[in-house]
């Protein structure tokens, strides 16, 4: 913008007639406009001088605005900057050229640089339901104490190798031993398949072996540490995967959401699982949803993180969901030892609910692996393997109260 105007003034005769002997005058005062603030300002120039003068802005300088002009003096407004430190000027000239132009400089600052968006905080509105990891009692207790122990925490060990007479009842399944990286006793759940033990699940389905804990079905606890139907709920735990352990190529999950009650519980809706292909190569990490029956899968949305990233590093796991038919999931997997983060996958619209009686949706850790028809003919591969497990949380939000099947 540039502002302009000629002020008259009455000149006075310094001599005689025949010369002219007149002091040709112009100043201006402050000199300079200096390091105005960001949010700009309105500024006084004072004008001294015995010629008619005119004043404008020096060059492209839109940000500097000539608001008012007076025989004595200039109004000048700097207007707000956004941007980076900027200099311009205001000229002040005779308007018959005798007394020497003034220039007038402007600075000002830079804008602040903007304040980062605040951090969500990931557990705002959630409550803490549930957080669990052994203690030292437990170091060298049987499967019972560990199970009761988890029974305080609103967890249990009810699904695994001891539990039926059918089963390799013998073994040594869930043990609690101490950790050296992360300083503190973990649980150790193990299953069984060599020349001459393999472990089932529960007493039948001899093609697959399970030893898992969950939250809570029925008892202490249920269904607080569940996710019912419109609740938010956020999963933490820490695991380990053994170097050289080797997945089935059918199915080893070692993570599970899956219905509690209902006649459509069977398949679980989301899983982690480790996968291999037949000849035991390509061991990579899988996470899978599948949706209730004429409902739409993702299918496997999250597949060839390779095993050796995670083989004997523990990693911090953290899922949170939104159960319901629209639903919301996110999971991330950060290795503990480097800070890298193996798995960051989000997914909206996603179905988390079943219908046909289900009330609520439990979780579930630990080793559940298909072995096949002939463990020791087409999966000799498969061995004794165990997963290592740690410092559990559940978080939950729009607590659901009523806990209730929804079959729309």
């Amino acid at each position: 913008m540039i502002a302009l105007m000629t002020v008259a003034v009455s000149m006075t005769a310094c001599g005689s007639d025949d010369k002219d002997e007149r002091v040709y005058e112009l100043s201006v005062s402050p000199a300079e406009i200096s390091d105005v603030v960001p949010e700009g300002a309105v500024c006084q120039l004072t004008v001294q001088s015995t010629v008619d003068w005119i004043c404008k802005v020096d060059g492209v300088a839109e940000w500097i605005e000539i608001a008012d002009i007076t025989p004595t003096g200039v109004e000048v407004r700097i207007l707000a900057n956004d941007g980076a430190e900027r200099s311009g000027g205001i000229v002040f000239a005779d308007v018959a050229g005798r007394a020497e132009t003034v220039r007038v400089s402007v600075s000002q600052q830079a804008a602040p640089e903007p304040e980062p968006d605040p951090t969500p905080d990931p557990y705002e509105g959630y409550e803490l339901k549930s957080s669990m990891t052994p203690d030292e009692t437990l170091l060298d207790a049987d499967w019972k104490a560990v199970d009761s122990y988890m029974k305080k925490f609103k967890f249990e060990y009810t699904e695994h190798p001891n539990a039926n007479e059918n089963d390799h009842v013998d073994g040594t399944h869930a043990e609690v031993v101490y950790d050296d990286v992360l300083k503190m006793p973990v649980f150790k759940l193990s299953v069984h398949k060599n020349e001459g033990i393999i472990d089932g699940d529960r007493g039948s389905n001899v093609d697959r072996q399970r030893n898992e804990m969950k939250s809570r079905t029925s008892g202490n606890g249920y269904p607080e540490v569940n996710a019912n139907y419109g609740e938010w709920q956020r999963l933490e735990w820490k695991f380990k995967i053994p170097k050289g352990f080797q997945p089935s190529s059918s199915f080893t999950h070692i993570h599970q959401l899956k219905a509690a009650n209902g006649s459509d519980n069977g398949s679980p809706l989301i899983t982690i699982s480790l996968r291999a292909n037949s000849n035991g190569s390509n061991r990579r990490v899988q996470v899978i949803h599948t949706a209730r029956s004429g409902g739409e899968s993702k299918g496997t949305f999250v597949d060839n993180v390779p095993m050796a990233d995670f083989e004997d590093e523990w990693v911090q796991v953290c899922t949170e969901a939104h159960i319901c038919r629209h639903g919301y999931y996110h999971i991330t997997v950060t290795r503990i030892s480097d800070g890298k983060v193996l798995i960051d996958k989000e997914i909206n619209d996603i179905d988390l609910w079943r219908a046909n009686g289900a009330t609520s949706i439990r979780n579930k850790y630990g080793i559940y692996r298909n072995v096949g028809k002939n463990p020791f003919g087409s999966n000799a591969l498969l061995k004794d393997e165990s997963l290592y497990l740690a410092d559990f949380k559940i978080y939950e939000k729009d607590t659901n109260e009523n806990p209730e099947a929804v079959d729309d």
